[in-house]
């Protein structure tokens, strides 16, 4: 499990999933050179803010590079900081070297 700063957790990225559809999500929007889509597990309204736990699919072009639905955030976010947050962790796995 991968602490973050931000009030957040996220474990267990599955990077090599090929098929979760970024469509069936509330909110999408393209940054560190991904198209990332997220959704509010139980459901939400793109504007408002909640905590629990989300939805997530990031797309290289048409290659799904990671997806879940194991991100929580404890502090109420909302789809957009959401969205950020997880593209910032992942650039950073991605960057990190492996053992």
């Amino acid at each position: 499990m991968t602490d973050n700063p931000e009030g957040s957790t996220m474990p267990n990225f599955d990077h090599d999933h090929h098929g979760n559809d970024s469509a069936d999500h509330e909110f999408t929007t393209h940054t560190h050179g991904a198209d990332v889509s997220v959704s509010k597990v139980g459901g939400g309204t793109v504007g408002k803010a909640y905590e629990g736990a989300w939805h997530y699919t990031i797309k290289v072009g048409d290659t799904v590079v990671a997806y879940g639905s194991n991100f929580t955030t404890v502090e109420k976010s909302k789809h957009e900081h959401v969205a950020v947050i997880i593209a910032d962790i992942v650039a950073k796995e991605q960057q990190s070297p492996t053992c």
